[in-house]
């Protein structure tokens, strides 16, 4: 089935896209994503008609069709990743007229929170997504999803696109007899893996001999969850797991010896500063740190947070910012800030208390969720 998607942009880069056959990667955004709306999708004039980006405005809206399928669908969003997308521009259309078009008529898949169309193949690391190669069989949300849980938990634990090939080819309904219960063995043990109900969590000091027991496990996640931003700071080795932080809270989800998902905190006497959240690699760990970690941030916690972090704490989880320029300051006892406001562009237009402050040299729009106790 093909099926037309929706780009909203100037009128510069209309004619420009036009000329040129192809939709651009964002200039912001996970790199090297091309990104769109599908027709049949949700209507959010907060990212569709956003202000961040190259345009200066979205007043025009082409229509269109590729050969490309999507990698990810979300009912307000479809993304390619791939530097550049090959198109044909169908029709030039006003924001209005668009908004027709996004009619929600798609079913969504309400586990992940994805659209029921065909998707190419596509694995990601902490938002380090990587798009399988073409000869890579396409999957649907919904008929498909515990197929592709199991493959991205394989993906997170050794990205070998050969092995993944093998594996994901292998499993669809055209497979040859021979090739499927071996197969098939291996979905099933990948899948025995995930949760079955609510995992066991304990708190600790970092220091303690159950934290140390577990400290090769708990690097592993910081590692991998922060790899594609270049790492965490403090964390070099396992050792400097060990008071890199006070406190620590683990989680449990399949039963085995090793954690799925920890996060760690500074107690402080203006409130608990949360400061690291990582997983196993796999959905329900990752779901689950952010689940610990917005707990702690309703319960007197605080964290500073930016891009993907920050939009699904504020955006889709409702976290509160912290809004006063005085508060933040006190927060951040030492540090200097430049002090930005409300946020004029992107996913976060109108939302108050962003500021930019150097971290390793380099300046970073910040902003702190949460309840401190000031």
């Amino acid at each position: 089935m093909s099926r037309r998607y929706l780009h909203f942009t100037d009128l510069k880069g209309a004619k420009g896209i036009q000329e040129s056959g192809e939709l651009w990667q964002t200039s912001y955004g996970p790199e090297g994503s091309v990104f769109a709306v599908v027709e049949g999708g949700h209507w959010v004039p907060k990212v569709q008609m956003s202000s961040m980006g190259r345009a200066k405005s979205r007043s025009t809206v082409l229509v269109f069709e590729t050969d490309l399928l999507p990698d990810i669908a979300y009912p307000e969003e479809v993304m390619w990743h791939v530097p550049k997308l090959p198109i044909r521009v169908l029709s030039v259309i006003s924001p209005s007229e668009a908004k027709k078009m996004l009619n929600g008529s798609i079913p969504q898949v309400p586990d992940i929170d994805w659209l029921k169309i065909e998707l190419h193949p596509s694995f990601g690391v902490m938002g380090d997504w990587t798009r399988m190669p073409d000869d890579f069989q396409s999957w649907i949300p919904g008929p498909d999803t515990d197929k592709y849980m199991a493959a991205h938990k394989l993906w997170s634990e050794n990205q070998d696109v050969d092995e993944m090939r093998s594996l994901w080819n292998d499993t669809n309904s055209r497979m040859k007899n021979e090739h499927r219960t071996k197969v098939m063995k291996l979905i099933e043990q990948e899948m025995s893996k995930l949760p079955v109900g609510k995992g066991e969590e304990w708190d600790t000091s970092t220091s303690d001999e159950d934290a140390l027991e577990v400290e090769e496990d708990v690097y592993s996640m910081i590692d991998n969850s922060y790899k594609p931003i270049g790492g965490h700071p403090k964390f070099t080795s396992s050792k400097s797991v060990r008071g890199a932080y006070p406190r620590e809270t683990l989680v449990d989800l399949d039963g085995d010896p090793q954690p799925d998902a920890v996060i760690m905190y500074s107690p402080r006497g203006v409130g608990t500063k949360y400061a690291v959240l990582a997983s196993d690699g796999s959905r329900p760990g990752a779901m689950k740190a952010l689940e610990m970690f917005a707990n702690g941030l309703k319960s007197g916690g605080w964290a500073e947070v930016s891009g993907a972090p920050a939009h699904v704490l504020i955006n889709k989880m409702g976290m509160k910012p912290v809004t006063d320029q005085e508060t933040v300051q006190k927060l951040l006892a030492g540090k200097d800030i430049q002090w930005v406001g409300k946020s004029t562009t992107g996913k976060f237009v109108g939302t108050d208390g962003w500021y930019i402050r150097k971290i390793g040299g380099n300046e970073h729009h910040k902003i702190i969720v949460g309840t401190p106790n000031i």
